[in-house]
Parts: structure tokens; C-alpha cells; sequence
């Protein structure tokens, strides 16, 4: 029974982080740039519904598009690492709900899952931050037009996504005092 109670902790952990990785990805508001009329938000992608790539691009504003496609790049590696993440999750899922119904599973196997989706974010969101250089402020008044390295503020993606760290660290630790706990007792 504390068995059952443990594994299923363990589920909802993993289950709050499938959501919220998934909500990483949707969340319109990830970095915001310049100040009054030249203010402008975006999301892990685009600006205004328009992708990065798809903002046009002329030798007047050659320095804006080093900095889109920077964001650009820096979107699409957290993108890649994040889905790599939740199909991990996914599986670990699926293992766990095995293991809920008494079939024979390889502990290893839940707790590789757990790092390998933990690393796929890790990696990915630290690629992200040190490619698209956001600072957690409200103060980037630089923009891309002046400067192609400018500052970018991190919003609401940002902040999800080292919430996720956080949460992939416990999940793994959880996952091992789960499998530690189902060892003693076999």
C-alpha cells in the first residue's frame, strides 16, 4: 500500500511537469524588448503571431534580424530538447502506470527516463539562456535596431521553465526513493 501511495506521488509530480512543460511552449509572453512605442513581446517563436524568421529582413535593419534569428535559433533547440523531454515524460508515465498495476518493469529503466528527460530540459533551456541572453528586468530599452546582442527581458517562458528545473531535480529524486523504497522491500 505505501508502495502504490509513493508511486502515484510520483505520477502526479510527473504529470504536473508534462503540463507545465507543455505550457512552456504555449505561452505567448517569453521575452519582451524596448521601451514606449518601440516596446514589443514575443513568444518562444514569434513576435505578433509572426515567426522570427518571417519578420522582414533589409540592409536598414540588419542588426533586428541578428536578433530574431538569434531568438530564432535559441527557440528552436529549446523546442527540439523540450519535446525530446515530454515524449521521456510520456514514457515514464506509461512505466509507472505499469508498475501501479503489479507488472514486472526495470527500475533502471523509470529512473534513466526520469534523468534523460530532466538533461532534455536542463540542456535545452540553458542553450536557450545563453543563446537569447534575457535578464530577469523590465528594463531592456536597448533593441535589436541598436544593438543585435541586446538584452531581452525574460517573461512568463523563462520563469516556467526554471520552475522545471526545479521540479525535474525532485522528480528524479523522487523517482529513486521510490524504486530505493520497492528494493528494501522486495
Amino acid at each position: 500500500m505505501y508502495f502504490l501511495i509513493l508511486i502515484t506521488g510520483n505520477l502526479v509530480l510527473i504529470i504536473i511537469i508534462l503540463i507545465l512543460s507543455i505550457t512552456s511552449l504555449t505561452v505567448s509572453n517569453w521575452v519582451s524588448q524596448g521601451e514606449g512605442s518601440e516596446n514589443w513581446s514575443g513568444s518562444l517563436l514569434s513576435k505578433s503571431n509572426t515567426f522570427y524568421t518571417n519578420l522582414s529582413c533589409n540592409s536598414h535593419n540588419k542588426h533586428t534580424c541578428e536578433g530574431y534569428m538569434k531568438l530564432w535559433k535559441a527557440g528552436v533547440i529549446y523546442l527540439s530538447f523540450e519535446l525530446l523531454c515530454i515524449t521521456l515524460m510520456c514514457v515514464l508515465v506509461f512505466v509507472l502506470l505499469k508498475a501501479i498495476n503489479k507488472i514486472k518493469i526495470k527500475r533502471e529503466f523509470s529512473i534513466v527516463l526520469s534523468i534523460g528527460s530532466a538533461f532534455a530540459h536542463i540542456f535545452g533551456f540553458i542553450v536557450w539562456f545563453l543563446i537569447a541572453n534575457p535578464v530577469f528586468s523590465d528594463k531592456c530599452n536597448v533593441i535589436f535596431r541598436d544593438d543585435p546582442d541586446a538584452n531581452v527581458c525574460a517573461k512568463d517562458g523563462p520563469v516556467i521553465g526554471l520552475s522545471l528545473l526545479i521540479l525535474h531535480i525532485l522528480s528524479i529524486v523522487y523517482t529513486a526513493i521510490v524504486w530505493a523504497h520497492l528494493q528494501i522491500n522486495s
